[in-house]
């Protein structure tokens, strides 16, 4: 498993030292055979030891790469991640996702949904966040377009 290991200097008061900042992943076999990754760390302002349990090797390897993004530090690699997760999931991107990943079309299917998706979905609900729309909706705006050409 990967472990990065990065001198640092630490000042405090007037004595300064080189601190080892690392981040390693752990395999840790389970009683019912799954496998559990641990992430450990020392965060880079508190200088605390800190641990995490996966149990997606995917999902500790990100995390893994976050820390190491920010340099290990913990607070700011946390605000990074709620920003990524808080942005805007509109309904072009959500059906564009479901023509990629539910639908077992061959090419030229995937081709005319995509074609569907542009010029039919993305003019009129191109901006509009998912969470906010229900099938109502999309029949109100897509109707009411419609009837304006």
């Amino acid at each position: 498993m990967p472990t990065t290991r990065v001198p640092k200097l630490v000042t405090r008061g007037s004595s300064t030292r080189i601190v080892l900042c690392m981040a390693n992943l752990e395999e840790r076999p389970r009683k019912n055979g799954q496998t559990a990754y641990i992430l450990r760390w020392a965060d880079k302002r508190t200088h605390e030891r800190k641990s995490h349990r996966f149990a997606d090797e995917h999902d500790a390897r990100r995390m893994l790469l976050v820390l190491e993004a920010h340099d290990h530090d913990t607070e700011r690699a946390l605000e990074n991640v709620r920003k990524h997760y808080q942005s805007v999931y509109i309904v072009s991107d959500m059906v564009s996702d479901h023509i990629e990943m539910r639908t077992r079309a061959n090419g030229y299917t995937v081709r005319r949904y995509k074609g569907i998706l542009r010029r039919h979905i993305d003019p009129i609900l191109s901006s509009v966040a998912a969470t906010g729309v229900d099938y109502r909706d999309v029949q109100v705006r897509c109707s009411g377009e419609k009837e304006a050409q």
